[in-house]
């Protein structure tokens, strides 16, 4: 497809940790991705987590699902047609209080 050709549809992702997809209740905010030369490819996903005055504030961060060290694929895509555009391991998760919200970052795998 040409560089400049117009692509419609609606846009879709897919978050896979160790080859099992989230569920949809994970609340993503957003998803960063980072290419460069001779640089290692990074992600981070942004994710509602709950919050202080929730019994378990944060339930995703505490989580066994995003242990440092678990493999992650992202897939991208229109109208469901998600192809793998990231692979790589978690190596860290900060929580920010003061908006209910966890990072969590990957680092490529190759």
């Amino acid at each position: 497809m040409p560089a400049n050709q117009y692509v419609s549809g609606l846009v879709t992702f897919k978050l896979l940790i160790e080859g099992k997809e989230v569920p949809d209740s994970y609340g993503v905010i957003s998803i960063q991705i980072t290419k460069g030369l001779n640089k290692i490819s990074t992600a981070k996903v942004k994710l509602y987590d709950g919050g202080v005055a929730e019994a378990n504030p944060w339930k995703l961060s505490d989580s066994a699902d995003f242990v440092p060290g678990k493999k992650i694929e992202i897939q991208l895509g229109y109208d469901l047609k998600e192809a793998s555009v990231f692979t790589g391991i978690i190596i860290n998760s900060i929580t920010h209080e003061g908006q209910r919200i966890s990072f969590f970052y990957y680092k490529s795998m190759g």
